[in-house]
């Protein structure tokens, strides 16, 4: 059985990996090459609850926290 370290350790893995794709972002509607921040909230089945684009404002960092808060 997987540690919580092992366990975040290989998700952030993945995640890095799945960065590293241009079709991620081609699929998530994400321009490629662009310069905006884009924050996405996944669920634990990995479904986007939430997406933010742009500064991160203190606005959008409260739609965040909201969203992530109503998924529990």
């Amino acid at each position: 059985m997987e540690t919580v370290d092992e366990t975040s350790r290989l998700a952030g893995h993945a995640f890095q990996s799945l960065l590293a794709e241009t079709s991620v972002e081609t699929a998530l509607n994400i321009p490629t090459g662009g310069a905006s921040a884009h924050v996405l909230v996944l669920n634990s089945e990995g479904q986007i609850i939430g997406r933010v684009r742009g500064l991160p404002t203190e606005q959008r960092v409260s739609q965040v926290k909201s969203t992530v808060r109503s998924a529990k």
